[in-house]
C-alpha cells in the first residue's frame, strides 16, 4: 500500500464518504492517484486507487472507474473481474462493460457472454459507440459528467477504453455478434404493432 498506510489498515479500517470530515482526505488522495498517473506513475495511481477503494468501498468517488481501465490497461484481468464483482449492480460502462473484457480475455467465453449481454442490454449506445468508425462527441459533452445511458457516456467510454477493446484480438467481432442478438432478442420480445 502506498505511504498512508503506516496511519490506518486499509481493508480494516474506513474513510467513509458520508462522514463529511473525511471528504477532504478522500478528495486530496484522489486528485492525487491522478496526478501520479498524469506523471506517469501508473502503478503508482493504481495503488492509490486501491487505497481509496479499500477505505471508501462504496466508492462515492468514481474511482473504480479509472482503476477498471488501468487494471485492462496493466492486463490485469483477474483483478479487474474481482473489481467488478465488488459492484455487481453498477451502471458505469467502465465497470459493465470493463467485467465482460478481461472474462474474455481470460478465455471464460460463457461467463463473458452473459456479463457481455447484459452490459449491451443495459448500457446500448456504449456497444453502438465502440463499434462505430467515426467517432464525435456528443452536443452536450461535459467532461467528468455523464448521464447513465446516454451518447455521453458511450462516448466517454470509447474515448478511455475504445483501444482496450480494439487492442484486444477477437472483441469487437465478439461484441458485434453479441450486440446483434441482443437487437435480435429485443425486436422478438417487443409486442407487434397494433395488437
Amino acid at each position: 500500500m502506498p505511504r498512508c498506510a503506516g496511519a490506518w489498515a486499509p481493508g480494516r479500517d474506513r474513510l467513509e464518504w458520508g462522514w463529511l470530515e473525511n471528504r477532504p482526505f478522500l478528495r486530496c488522495l484522489a486528485s492525487w492517484m491522478h496526478v501520479r498517473e498524469e506523471a506517469g506513475a501508473r502503478e503508482e495511481a493504481l495503488d492509490y486507487a486501491r487505497e481509496l477503494l479499500a477505505l471508501n468501498p462504496n466508492d462515492n468517488q468514481g474511482v473504480r472507474c479509472v482503476a477498471m481501465t488501468w487494471l485492462l490497461q496493466a492486463d490485469a484481468n483477474e483483478e479487474a473481474v474481482d473489481l467488478a464483482h465488488k459492484y455487481p449492480e453498477d451502471s458505469f460502462a467502465e465497470t459493465t462493460y470493463g467485467h465482460a473484457l478481461p472474462l474474455f480475455r481470460l478465455g471464460r467465453v460463457d461467463a463473458a457472454d452473459d456479463v457481455l449481454w447484459n452490459a449491451v442490454s443495459d448500457l446500448p449506445l456504449v456497444a453502438a459507440e465502440l463499434l462505430q468508425t467515426k467517432h464525435r462527441a456528443p452536443r452536450r459533452h461535459l467532461p467528468g459528467a455523464v448521464t447513465v445511458g446516454g451518447a455521453d457516456q458511450a462516448y466517454d467510454y470509447w474515448e478511455s477504453n475504445g483501444a482496450l477493446w480494439s487492442g484486444t484480438p477477437g472483441a469487437m467481432d465478439w461484441l458485434r455478434r453479441v450486440q446483434a442478438a441482443v437487437k435480435t432478442a429485443a425486436s422478438d420480445e417487443a409486442p407487434a404493432a397494433g395488437r
